[in-house]
Formats: C-alpha cells, structure tokens, sequence
C-alpha cells in the first residue's frame, strides 16, 4: 500500500490555516517520504507550505482508502495561536479562515467538504 498524506488541518480556535496553489485553496499537505511517519510528514509539509507552527497537538489521525494500491493519511492538530503563515517556495498565498470564509474560496475539491 502507497500512503500520501493528503493534508495536516491546522486549527486556531475556529479558523483553518489554507494554502493557495495554482488558483485553488486547501490544507497544507503532499507525500509521505520512505521511511518518514505519517504525523512527521505532516509536520515537513505545513512547515515547507506555510512555515513551522510554534506548537501544536494532534487531534485526530483519518486514512482514507483511494482505492488501488493508494491510502491517504489526513493529520488534524490544533495550535494554540494563530503564527504567520509565510508563501514558501510551494505556495502562492497562505491564510486564515473561517468556515464561512472558505464556502467563498475556490477549494481543491478534495478540500471542499471542510467548508
């Protein structure tokens, strides 16, 4: 079985940390490395897209079965505070949002049911 992580949902109270790539909004997120855990490589993903939280505690950890030989790994964790979100070299523009605020973005459609 191939794992991908999907995405790690940062949460700051009732706001979600998005990254914008390529004209679409999601959570920060991309492939697990051999040999790398799922919640390391959630870790390395947010900290490539948007930079390193200042502390965070894991919430929840989803698999979801695509199918094939492809399992996707989808890390939740909560930061105590908002940090700076920084475009790094894989990110156009990073934000906070709402709920409500996400329903107007465009949203990679595997991000959509977070809105």
């Amino acid at each position: 079985m191939r794992a991908g992580g999907r995405g790690a949902p940062l949460s700051a109270g009732a706001t979600l940390a998005l990254v914008d790539e390529g004209g679409t909004w999601g959570i920060p997120g991309g492939a697990i490395r051999d040999g790398e855990s799922s919640q390391t490589a959630a870790l390395r993903e947010v900290t490539e897209e948007i930079g390193e939280p200042p502390g965070f505690a894991v919430r929840a950890v989803q698999v979801q079965d695509c199918g094939g030989d492809w399992q996707f790994e989808m890390i939740t964790a909560d930061v105590d505070d908002r940090f700076e979100a920084y475009c790094l070299r894989e990110t156009d523009a990073t934000g906070w949002f709402t709920v409500d605020e996400m329903r107007a973005l465009p949203l990679r459609p595997w991000d959509a049911p977070l809105a």
